[in-house]
């Protein structure tokens, strides 16, 4: 290293001739230097050969550069200049040995003659001391017998990671053995006797059962299998998002349709048959299930969906059936932890607003902290109001009235919130504000919805309506107002029923419409609030896993909501065997439109047939599994009535049972796939 190195120089000039340099005949690197002294009281910081090695290039501590004859040792020239103390700067001479270069304490970097030392240049390169400077030709600059000093800067470089591209069997085999690991660890949960699954996430492992969940936290390391991963991850969610339930049913059915879906276009059949053969049988299917459904009617259609979607919890669904119930067909449900080890329902009345008072003196609870007002006028408007002159009418006429007034306004400043805040303290007033929730379109919306649930006339500024020309007519009414620092709760019967009606028709067209999650949200809490309110299962657990994430016993809250909506499906029973019902359609299905109708048609006709099977296949797998357990629940039931399976030994059995070649007469020849 060029900072070991130690040369010792005197401060006498003249004594340099006296010094013996050893004697090298191609002197081309630094480390045949590594032992040179030289008396001249100086310690050296570094030292640099000229390229024909005539010349040693010394940098001192006296913040001097010097030149020496390599053979003689004699000084040749003192380069100085540099501002301030020096200390391990290093220096060099360029390709050409015509200039010299070396760092400084300033912040800069000093290029200098070779013969008379003069500064040919000056860099400002850094805002500290530079300790090196290095030169550098490069080929334009030889071309024009010219020398850049200036080293040219570092560039960062980020490239991404190379693709790797598959074609034909190879892609789809891998993305086929993705599918069946993401279905297989899903499809373990399908069923009344369906397992659960350890998520290893962070803090405490999650002991699940929801299918959606599962496919979400499965993530494959072969990219390939990942990509088919992802898609029956995303017919979970797509299913959890619309359905709420039986996303596990789902991933299987997907599952299946692709497998032989894949299988028989690796033999040849055409794609665009397949899909078109798809297409109709779902569309097949979806008209069957629709003449099958029946609405839910009454609390115990609703506790028998919650039930089997708690996963034959009765208590829980129970539980559901009662907030449904509380809220009406257009509330919301939501889901909470507890800080008890019970479970309870809490049902909000009215419209609660992400507002609080603007002024605690408005407090006429004080040891809840809280404003309560009952058969209120509220005044609505998206303005600001700062002068007390554009609100007095309202006030005397409320005052006359004996009617406390809630103003929910953008802001209320100046003199307009202190003559209320006075007027209230000393009793003349009954008044408090309010600032308006929301931002920008979204705050003019919720103002409309406010202003509809209390009958009153929303003083826009976009439509001209000022607050100093607000009647008492224009006020709305509130049955109950309670107002604590972070919200507000307004409970009103509504003026008109038909006007609150059309508007939740027209949220709900909005809702169907959007394709934001966020939106949705939004959309559904807005009808809630309009219709019937929000109930609120506050759900008790004696761990902490439990409390951090309570879904997984019960159903997710887009799953409890749309259940007021739920279709269920009578049972069919015909000589003594039970099928799903879309089985038969799909066989109906099978024989209608699989049939050529000319000779060309006929390779698309065999290209439906096998789509048709595929999905006929996959709800017969579906149907097995079902059909499996139940037997298995029986078996069980009959073994444990003799003490004859007290460790649980049929599981080995179901297991076979599922991985058979055969099935009963009857019950489909399609092959039986393993989901354990």
């Amino acid at each position: 290293m060029l900072a070991s190195l130690h040369l010792v120089l005197s401060n006498n000039h003249n004594s340099a001739k006296q010094v013996n340099l050893p004697q090298y005949q191609n002197p081309t690197t630094l480390s045949q230097y590594r032992e040179i002294s030289v008396s001249f009281g100086q310690s050296v910081n570094c030292i640099s050969l000229s390229n024909d090695g005539n010349c040693i290039l010394a940098g001192c501590l006296d913040s001097t550069v010097r030149l020496l004859d390599r053979t003689t040792g004699e000084l040749l020239q003192e380069y100085k200049g540099h501002t301030n103390k020096s200390y391990k700067l290093d220096c060099c001479l360029t390709n050409t040995d015509a200039h010299v270069t070396g760092g400084s304490e300033d912040g800069f970097v000093y290029c200098r003659d070779l013969v008379d030392a003069s500064v040919v240049s000056k860099f400002r390169a850094h805002a500290s001391v530079v300790t090196s400077a290095q030169t550098s030709l490069s080929k334009k600059v030889k071309q024009h017998g010219r020398v850049n000093f200036r080293q040219k800067p570092n560039r960062f470089v980020v490239k991404a990671a190379a693709k790797d591209i598959a074609f034909d069997q190879h892609s789809r085999s891998a993305m086929q053995a993705g599918i069946d690991k993401l279905a297989d660890a899903v499809g373990l949960t399908l069923g009344p006797r369906g397992r659960n699954v350890v998520l290893d996430e962070f803090g405490s492992p999650k002991v699940v059962n929801d299918g959606v969940t599962i496919a979400r936290a499965i993530e494959l390391p072969d990219p390939m299998e990942n990509a088919g991963a992802a898609l029956i991850r995303e017919v979970a969610s797509k299913t959890n998002d619309s359905a709420g339930d039986g996303t596990t049913t789902a991933s299987i059915l997907a599952r299946e349709i692709i497998k032989l879906g894949l299988l028989n276009v690796t033999s040849g059949a055409n794609p665009v048959s397949i899909k078109k053969g798809i297409d109709k049988t779902v569309a097949a299917l979806v008209e069957e299930l629709e003449k099958l459904a029946r609405p839910v009617k009454g609390g115990d259609d609703i506790k028998a969906v919650a039930t089997i979607s708690a996963g034959n919890d009765e208590l829980i669904g129970k539980m559901i059936a009662e907030a449904i119930d509380k809220v009406g067909p257009d509330g919301l449900l939501s889901i909470e932890s507890s800080s008890s080890f019970d479970t309870t329902v809490e049902v909000e009345e009215g419209m609660e607003i992400d507002r609080g008072y603007i002024s605690p003196q408005f407090v006429t609870n004080p040891e809840k902290s809280i404003v309560e007002f009952e058969n209120a006028r509220v005044l609505i408007t998206d303005q600001k109001i700062s002068a007390i002159k554009d609100i007095i009418p309202l006030l005397e006429k409320t005052t006359q009235l004996r009617a406390p007034l809630l103003i929910i306004s953008e802001d209320i400043t100046g003199g307009a919130l202190a003559t209320l805040v006075v007027n209230k303290l000393r009793g003349i007033l009954n008044v408090a504000a309010i600032k308006a929730p929301g931002f920008g379109e979204r705050r003019k919306a919720l103002l409309q919805d406010i202003a509809i649930l209390t009958g009153a006339e929303f003083q826009a500024s976009d439509l001209g309506l000022l607050v100093e020309n607000t009647t008492i007519e224009q006020l709305g009414l509130a049955r109950k107002v309670t107002i604590s620092k972070d919200s507000t709760t307004i409970i009103a019967d509504a003026a008109s029923k038909d006007e609150l009606q059309a508007r939740v028709a027209q949220l709900k067209k909005e809702l169907s419409e959007t394709d934001s999650i966020y939106d949705s949200e939004k959309l559904a809490e807005r009808i809630a609030k309009l219709s019937g309110g929000v109930a609120v299962i506050k759900v008790g657990a004696a761990t902490e896993t439990e409390l951090e994430d309570p879904s997984p016993e019960f159903p997710s809250e887009s799953s409890l909501t749309s259940h007021l909506e739920t279709l269920t499906v009578d049972d069919q029973q015909k000589g003594g065997k039970q099928e799903v019902p879309g089985m038969k359609t799909v066989q109906t299905v099978l024989e209608r439109t699989a049939t050529p109708v000319v000779y060309n048609d006929m390779p698309d006709a065999f290209c439906l047939k096998d789509s048709l099977t595929a999905v006929r296949n996959a709800t017969q797998a579906a149907d097995r599994i079902h059909r499996v357990f139940r037997m298995q629940s029986f078996q069980r039931k009959q073994l444990t009535q003799y003490e004859d399976d007290e460790f649980g030994l049929l599981d080995q059995r179901v297991l076979s049972l599922l991985t058979s070649k055969s099935c009963k007469s009857g019950q489909g020849d399609g092959e039986v796939q393993r989901f354990s």
